[in-house]
């Protein structure tokens, strides 16, 4: 599902081009640290490499990753943040409609 956000409204397709989207996550981390430190980090590469967490862990990660990018202007203007928001509350609401307790919580 993932894929079909990023290639729809980010045009990047992670499966064709994992390297790409890791860099433009960088970037974009990169952008907030510096919206909220006003300063260069002191890392400037990364190593790729593909993981495929479950998905409370995708989840939860999204909910970190997302946090440290909410600096500046990259919420409102950013189409790779808003991407992923969209992409995280899917996500949440997929994995809330699979919990046993929603399935039994009364529909009023």
């Amino acid at each position: 599902m993932v894929q079909i956000f990023l290639i729809l409204f980010h045009g990047i397709d992670p499966v064709a081009n994992p390297a790409g989207l890791a860099q433009a996550l960088w970037n974009m981390n990169e952008r907030a640290y510096n919206a909220r430190y006003s300063e260069s980090p002191v890392l400037t590469m990364f190593q790729f490499r593909t993981v495929f967490p479950e998905r409370f862990q995708l989840l939860k990660s999204l909910d970190c990753y997302l946090y440290q990018c909410a600096e500046g202007d990259i919420p409102e203007t950013d189409s790779l943040y808003k991407t992923l928001d969209k992409y995280r509350e899917s996500l949440r609401d997929e994995i809330i409609s699979e919990l046993p307790e929603y399935a039994a919580a009364k529909w009023e």
